[in-house]
């Protein structure tokens, strides 16, 4: 229905408009914007009362037409015993970036259940195991069932487990997506002894106290925690997420409510201590920190173009000297990478890159005439032996091999360091 130029959508309306892969495919996008600095985070407001609360979300969609979204959900555990109605309802306004006008308001619960479920695909695509094959889905609801139905869609699930406090409703979960899915979904009335045996663990309760402990959780597992999404709600133990490496996806908000939010409260992490933000593991921060380098490197053409003016400079020195500087930020930031993927410790990672780029620079000191093929090779390896003719305005094939392959390296390096985590 539209009215004014404003249109109206029921929650039928949106399930038969929206699919869950729509819903992954956007959501991924979203993440690539926001990983590249595109769009701004978003904003957010809790009210509480007695027996729940009302969460508002707003944001910035920047396009050639632009839109302001807000999310008004509100949050009442308890609806489904006391009222029969759902546990979150809600709506979403569509505004226009340029003139305030009001396009859209629709239902909210069906955007709200599938865009979380499409957020753990997302991350689930670029962080779980390739192979992960077993899954425990604790919250048996409505938001439990996408869980599963959008993971499923990334990686080869085979078993299920399924938990609630309610072991009607998992009984009931189970049934449903073992027929849908045509998986194995068993219910179980106990998580525990699932979890240890899970490759994959959704976590989408209304819990506030955490019922995931540290000593449960495998090496290498993937964890989708999504339940927790005020301060006072918590799934996982605060010793786990302190020795996770924690994906948000959204950095701000994680740190303010939920699982980080618990863990940061009790002193065993900080802000500064979560890995990545979705975003960026999505973007892939290397193309971009390497595209940054060199418009840096571009911006300061400036001076070269004012020594031509008032002088007579060798411009093929110069222009020599502009590649090494490019292809030297370059490889700074791929050794810094592989570094960062070493470490959950960001200033750690920065000191041991530094390092890396000092021991090219020593490397041939011990060895600077003879040595035979020992010294031939690292005199081969030394940073400013290539940097350094370069400089001078000579650019030779091996100056530009040793970076590409320094590059290469230090990316394949950073690869592998990531799948082996995913293996663990």
């Amino acid at each position: 229905m539209e009215t004014n130029g404003t249109l109206f959508l029921g929650l039928s309306d949106v399930a038969r408009l929206l699919t869950l892969r729509d819903c992954i495919e956007a959501v991924e996008e979203i993440f690539h914007l926001q990983g590249e600095g595109k769009t701004p985070p978003s904003q957010i407001l809790n009210v509480k009362v007695a027996a729940g609360g009302l969460h508002v979300k707003a944001g910035l969609l920047p396009r050639d037409t632009s839109y302001i979204v807000a999310k008004l959900n509100s949050n009442f555990p308890n609806n489904r015993t006391r009222f029969n109605r759902p546990t979150i309802q809600g709506l979403i306004a569509i505004f226009d970036a340029e003139n305030g006008s009001p396009l859209a308001i629709f239902d909210s619960m069906d955007v709200t259940i599938k865009r979380t479920a499409a957020a753990s695909a997302v991350a689930a695509k670029y962080l779980a195991r390739i192979s992960s094959s077993v899954v425990t889905v604790c919250g048996c609801g409505q938001q439990g069932r996408a869980q599963l139905r959008a993971i499923r869609t990334v990686l080869p699930l085979q078993e299920v487990y399924a938990f609630d406090s309610n072991f009607e409703a998992a009984r009931i979960f189970a049934a449903e997506l073992s027929h849908e899915l045509k998986i194995d979904v068993e219910a179980v009335h106990n998580p525990n002894a699932a979890i240890r045996r899970s490759d994959v663990l959704v976590t989408s309760t209304t819990a506030t106290g955490f019922f995931v402990h540290k000593e449960d959780v495998p090496d290498g597992a993937f964890i989708a925690a999504v339940g927790a999404d005020d301060t006072h709600k918590q799934e996982l133990d605060p010793a786990l997420m302190a020795s996770a490496k924690v994906v948000a996806d959204s950095l701000e908000q994680s740190c303010t409510i939920g699982d980080t939010h618990h863990a940061i409260a009790k002193g065993l992490m900080s802000k500064e201590n979560v890995y990545a933000d979705l975003g960026e593991i999505v973007a892939g921060k290397f193309i971009a920190a390497a595209v940054f380098i060199l418009i840096m490197v571009a911006l300061i053409w400036i001076f070269p173009i004012i020594l031509m003016v008032f002088g007579d400079p060798e411009v093929g020195v110069m222009g020599a000297g502009y590649v090494a500087l490019a292809l030297l930020g370059v490889c700074f930031v791929a050794i810094g990478l592989f570094t960062s993927s070493l470490t959950q410790n960001q200033i750690i990672a920065a000191i041991s890159c530094l390092g890396v780029l000092l021991l090219l620079y020593v490397i041939s000191w011990p060895l600077q005439t003879g040595g035979g093929i020992l010294g031939d090779l690292l005199r081969y390896l030394s940073l400013p032996l290539h940097f350094g003719q370069m400089v001078g305005g000579v650019i030779d094939t091996s100056d530009l091999v040793y970076f590409a392959t320094m590059i290469f390296v230090a990316l394949f390096l950073t690869q592998r360091s990531v799948e082996s985590a995913r293996w663990r």
